[in-house]
């Protein structure tokens, strides 16, 4: 009786075993799913902190140029955009886009292989005081 019990229950084991399995492979596919989505927000949020961090070097330049500027004129745009950092296919770049006696408006820039991945805006106006007010766009 015990052995046609056993021959009964032969492919039990088998089905478990793949049972489990499946649900291992699902449980890990999830995982790695989730790693994957977390490591490419990371990678959004520090462009983008790198950006706004760029953009604020260009708004520390505008203002330089205006504290440099003899009284009576009007600041000269510096030209083109400035690379901070370059390596084999990402660059680091910010740029005056505009300029007066009393405002500033840089981008910064992540460019890959030619391509801006990542650009953020910002612009500065200056009080009469020297007090300076920055607007993220």
């Amino acid at each position: 009786m015990r052995i046609k019990k056993m021959q009964s229950e032969k492919g039990n084991v088998l089905v478990m075993v793949l049972i489990l399995s499946a649900i291992m492979i699902a449980l890990g596919s999830a995982l790695l799913f989730v790693l994957i989505s977390e490591v490419k927000t990371n990678r959004v949020m520090e462009e983008r902190e790198i950006a706004t961090y760029l953009a604020y070097s260009g708004i520390e330049h505008g203002i330089k140029t205006i504290e440099n500027t003899p009284e009576g004129e009007d600041p000269i745009m510096p030209a083109g955009a400035i690379v901070v950092y370059n390596n084999s296919n990402k660059q680091y770049e910010y740029q005056v886009i505009e300029i007066s006696i009393n405002y500033v408006k840089s981008a910064g820039r992540i460019v890959e292989n030619g391509e801006v991945i990542r650009e953020i805006t910002m612009s500065a106006s200056i009080d009469d005081n020297g007090n300076v007010s920055l607007i993220k766009q």
